[in-house]
């Protein structure tokens, strides 16, 4: 079929989580403790190695394979040396904030990133926030913040530190109203076409609360940054997101400040004297080192580690030993062997500094969507058997959902009455963006065409995300019985007669206005008739993570804490390298709130260390 060709989009498909690209950095066999340079490992009796302290005792680092050494740096090597207040080693969206904001507190801030600048890329293009002003200027909310916590809460099974969700809630809508006042006074051409992700007002009339799916709830704040509006599919992640446009003018400002970047240098470990870490060594492109001292702060900043294989086996065994039984073996090599970012440097870099990683289990940014061009929307969903399997409106289930099920396909089914459907899905990433009335406009009229395509579908312009990305799962199938749409899908055998035999037994549900097979909210049953239509996803067993959510353990002020859960003094952690923020599961609350939370980290943490 037409525009199936991978992407990083492909990636946040459902299914079993396995990792896009591979190690770009190979995990050393042993491991040094932080607190002693001799260190002795013993076999467990599972044949994994603890390493022990020099006095024999266990560490939160004795049981990481994955860890390594810590590189040594004899100080000869060293060809120059930088002085500052805040060192910062990244400069992804966090870093990026970071800096501007410590930079504006009057600190003398430096920047390394192991991006050249021609180079320098920023992931994603949707900004997930709480009650900006530009938000309720529109009418929507402002939301109770409580509320907001407990959700984060719950959907995490308590897991996060309430202190850093609270720093997000509070503070991501007055830095994404910075942010866009920055970009509205220096290149306003790049806000032409963004948009805030917005719910159906046609079925969710209350624009001040919330959209309640029954299990959670749904807020407007995302703000979704695209350069253009094509009508064909774009391929890659970002393939025409502003995001990267808007973070350059962000460090334009930083630099206005002082702030200094030293592109093309990796941080390679923390300089730590008497307890306190006073600086960071980088390594330059041609191979010299540059040590980086810091009176105030070292802010870690340097992305996720999906590209490291031993560190996935550590943290999302789930992942492994779920794709294990589908033949699949998950993390057994890397697929991307050039990855040089998301390599997992940054955690590395703060476990040896004394610092630790949050317990899992750990979040991924892989439950996205659901098959077809309206993302997820509280339809009816069929497994490979044709059976129903879940509550359809819980965008919080879906992803440990489907990888339970047998390996194969699954499918959203939809009826002649699709739209009111799709109206009644919340803001949840990979949820129909109803503020993008051209992107409405146009699925509309693919739709018109899905049944007369017969078996080879209808190549269906979606409507969710801000990017067109090729999804591999906007084409459509139509029919006016089912057991006709059922083969265009791929099912046979009994599984076809399960398949009419399931829409039938949830239209009785749809009837009674009670589901009492799996708990869906009345609001959202409605029957599935003539003519159908459905979109197959055959990824199940296969599916990938795109961004890893783990990250190392701090306090409520990014502070890196120790295994006696007391602050490394002068060391701090944002981003996807700050852990307690995630966990189980990517939340539904709002699309873009990985980045949204990721941005609001540096522009909180830069306030704080530049202010010490």
């Amino acid at each position: 079929m037409a525009n199936e060709q991978l992407t990083r989009r492909d990636a946040l498909k459902l299914g079993g989580l396995t990792v896009l690209a591979g190690a770009g950095m190979a995990a050393m066999a042993g491991c040094s403790s932080p607190k002693s340079k001799t260190a002795e490992a013993t076999e467990s009796s599972t044949g994994e190695t603890t390493i022990l302290e020099a006095d024999g005792s266990v560490s939160a680092r004795s049981h990481y394979q994955w860890l390594g050494s810590e590189p040594e740096v004899d100080e000869s090597q060293v060809t120059e040396v930088v002085d500052a207040d805040v060192v910062i080693l990244g400069s992804g969206h966090s870093g990026t904030q970071c800096a501007r904001t410590a930079a504006m507190a009057g600190a003398k801030v430096v920047v390394l990133e192991s991006q050249t600048e021609a180079n320098q890329f920023y992931y994603g293009e949707d900004i997930g926030t709480f009650n900006s002003q530009y938000v309720q200027n529109m009418g929507y909310g402002p939301y109770d913040e409580m509320e907001i916590l407990a959700q984060l809460q719950r959907t995490a099974a308590y897991r996060l530190n309430s202190e850093l969700c609270l720093n997000y809630i509070r503070n991501s809508g007055p830095m994404a109203d910075e942010f866009i006042a920055l970009v509205q006074e220096r290149k306003p051409e790049l806000l032409t076409n963004m948009n805030i992700q917005q719910p159906s007002t046609d079925f969710w009339t209350d624009k001040s609360q919330p959209q309640d799916m029954g299990n959670y709830k749904t807020y407007v704040g995302t703000f979704c940054m695209r350069s253009e509006i094509l009508d064909e599919v774009a391929t890659g992640v970002g393939a025409y997101s502003t995001i990267g446009d808007c973070e350059t003018l962000v460090r334009q400002y930083a630099e206005e400040l002082g702030a200094e970047w030293y592109f093309g240098t990796t941080a390679v470990k923390a300089i730590v004297e008497d307890g306190k870490v006073t600086g960071a060594y980088g390594k330059t492109s041609d191979g010299n080192y540059i040590r980086f001292n810091a009176s105030k702060a070292v802010v870690i900043a340097m992305g996720a580690f999906q590209n490291n294989m031993e560190m996935m086996k550590e943290f999302y065994r789930e992942s492994w030993e779920l794709q294990a039984k589908d033949g699949v073996d998950a993390f057994s090599d890397p697929t991307d062997e050039s990855a040089t970012r998301d390599t997992g440097m940054g955690h590395k870099i703060g476990c040896w500094a004394g610092g630790r990683m949050e317990a899992g289990p750990a979040a991924s940014l892989a439950n996205v969507s659901a098959p077809g061009p309206f993302g997820f929307a509280p339809t009816l969903y069929l497994n490979s058997q044709g059976k129903r399997f879940m509550n359809e409106a819980d965008f919080n289930a879906i992803a440990a959902q489907v990888q339970r099920q047998p390996k194969g396909l699954y499918c959203a089914l939809y009826g002649a009455n699709y739209e009111e459907i799709v109206k009644r899905g919340g803001t949840n990433h990979g949820g129909t963006d109803f503020g993008q009335e051209t992107y409405v406009a146009q699925w509309k009229e693919d739709m018109t065409h899905v049944v007369e395509a017969g078996a080879e579908g209808y190549l269906v312009r979606h409507g969710c995300l801000t990017e067109r990305a090729n999804m591999a799962q906007t084409r459509m199938y139509g029919a006016n019985d089912l057991k006709t749409l059922a083969g265009y899908l791929g099912y046979e055998g009994e599984a076809v007669q399960n398949f009419v035999d399931s829409v039938a037994a949830y239209n009785e549900l749809v009837a009674s206005g009670v589901d009492t097979q799996y708990g869906k909210k009345s609001d959202f049953l409605l029957p599935i008739e003539a003519p159908y239509y459905a979109a197959v996803d055959t990824s199940v067993g296969t599916g990938a993570t795109a961004l890893t959510l783990a990250g190392l353990v701090t306090d409520g002020n990014y502070n890196v804490l120790d295994d006696d859960d007391k602050p490394i003094e002068g060391l701090y952690a944002i981003g996807n390298c700050c852990g307690q923020r995630f966990a189980l599961t990517y939340p539904g609350i709002l699309a873009g709130n990985s980045m949204g939370q990721a941005m609001t980290n540096g522009y909180v943490c830069g306030k704080i260390v530049g202010n010490l």
